[in-house]
Formats: C-alpha cells, structure tokens, sequence
C-alpha cells in the first residue's frame, strides 16, 4: 500500500513538474510575441509617418522648406491624399502608390 502511494505522488508531481515547466514556457513566449509586435507595429507607424511627410514635402515643393506654403494649399494636399487613399484598394487600408498631383 505505501508502494502505490508513493507510485501515484511521484506521478502526480512529475505531471505537476512537467505541466508548470510548460505553463512558464508558454507565458514567456506569450510576452516575447507581444513585445515583438508592439515594437513592429510602432516600427510601421513611424515608416507610415515618414513616407506621409516625404510625399507632403514633395506635394508643397522644395521652396515650402525655406518659405511656409499657404494654408490652401496644404489642406488641397491632405483632402487629394485622403480621397485617393479612400479610392485604391489597399489591403491594410495605406495606399503608398498614389501621387498628389498639386
């Protein structure tokens, strides 16, 4: 009898030693992957926001850098962005194909 007990104990806590060792793996690579895409998707904002002020700075001119453009004309640059983005079909819904021609 005491045989089996200590058979049943000893199983009990391999399974128990065994099934935490996974728990704390999965949490680990739980946090891992949130990091990762946290860090990926700030990465695609920041690239999104500069080619956004590269194509502003090509839409105004060169002159709008020592001169600042006039409040139309930057406003008729953001207004054909958004209409030409909303016409394309994107697949994450960024058109970085369309040109402003102003």
């Amino acid at each position: 009898m005491v045989t089996a007990s200590k058979g049943k104990s000893f199983q009990r806590n391999l399974l128990l030693s065994i099934g935490g060792v996974f728990l704390l793996f999965a949490v680990c690579f739980s946090v891992y992957q949130y990091r990762r895409e946290k860090e990926y998707k700030i990465d695609i904002l920041h690239s999104r926001l500069q080619m956004y002020n590269y194509e502003m700075a090509q839409t105004l001119g060169e002159d709008s850098l020592t001169s600042p453009p006039s409040f139309t004309t930057m406003w008729r640059a953001i207004a054909w962005r958004a209409f030409a983005c909303r016409s394309s079909t994107g697949t994450d819904g960024w058109c970085s194909t369309v040109t402003t021609p102003i």
